[in-house]
């Protein structure tokens, strides 16, 4: 009898703890206990932007993205693809996948936390229709202000935050959260880098229309996660990931930064939420 009644406490005392949230250290991190009643669930945009080196428009629909988020940068993850045009420099085969998943067939375009968003656009009368799409092409945005700034309004459903850690050439990114309703997630991440100069068609310039020196930004590096992130199935709304890798001696750390968001599981995978951190600051 007592022999049962202690295995009977046995069983008890793992499926108790078998339901606690995991913090113990990750890759040498420490990660952070979180409340999900206290955590902060304000909205973070996750923009995705598919171009080219060889789209003379996409100049024009990247300075009509940056004059859209003005003010709000902040709140914005930006993303830009080499992709849906045609391969270039910068083309990875994640980007590529993308591509593939979504639909996208050609460049300038975008999507918004990957859900349908309604922007207006201008007409050739001069007036402007709104249009509610997945994929948009931002060279057609009359006010893109407002659509931004109306999905920044809307509550996220989970937390995203990084911890990282450097060891010489050896990066280690901790991602964790929390989800407002227990539900089964996916994570992506990635490293993206800024402040490329290298040669870009833009039709606003004279003929050849060739930019040799411009300035390419959000560039996806090296994707930590699968393309379309991990299956993860949060602890009492809890979750964690870590991820390694090895960084290019080629990239600019300085320049370079880790993104991070949270998907729902199924579909489309709709971003719940998104973040970001810089390289250099990994202690």
């Amino acid at each position: 009898m007592k022999k049962t009644f202690l295995s009977l406490l046995a069983a008890a005392a793992f499926l108790f703890t078998a339901c606690e949230p995991k913090n113990e250290p990750q890759g040498g991190i420490e990660i952070p206990k979180l409340d999900p009643a206290t955590e902060n669930y304000e909205r973070t945009l996750m923009l995705e932007q598919f171009t080219g080196q060889g789209c003379g428009y996409c100049p024009t629909g990247a300075s009509i993205i940056k004059e859209g988020i003005a003010g709000i940068e902040d709140r914005v993850i930006w993303t830009a693809h080499h992709a849906g045009y045609a391969a270039d420099d910068f083309t990875i085969s994640n980007s590529e996948s993308l591509v593939a998943t979504f639909g996208v067939n050609g460049a300038p375009a975008m999507m918004l936390n990957r859900e349908t968003t309604t922007f207006a656009y201008k007409t050739q009368t001069g007036g402007t229709m709104d249009q509610t799409l997945l994929i948009h092409t931002p060279t057609g945005f009359a006010a893109p202000a407002t659509t931004f700034k109306a999905e920044l309004e809307k509550e996220g459903e989970a937390t995203v935050h990084i911890k990282t850690a450097l060891n010489n050439n050896q990066l280690t990114v901790a991602v964790y959260g929390a989800v407002k309703e227990q539900q089964d997630i996916r994570i992506t991440t990635y490293i993206q880098e800024n402040k490329l100069i290298a040669e870009q068609t833009d039709f606003t310039l004279p003929s050849p229309y060739k930019n040799p020196s411009y300035e390419h930004n959000h560039v996806p590096r090296v994707f930590m996660s699968a393309t379309l992130g991990d299956a993860v199935t949060p602890e009492n709304k809890l979750y964690q990931k870590t991820y390694t890798v090895e960084l290019n001696s080629e990239w600019n750390l300085d320049n370079c930064e880790v993104v991070a968001f949270v998907t729902k599981k199924t579909g489309y995978k709709p971003v719940l939420n998104a973040t970001s951190a810089p390289v250099q600051a990994a202690q």
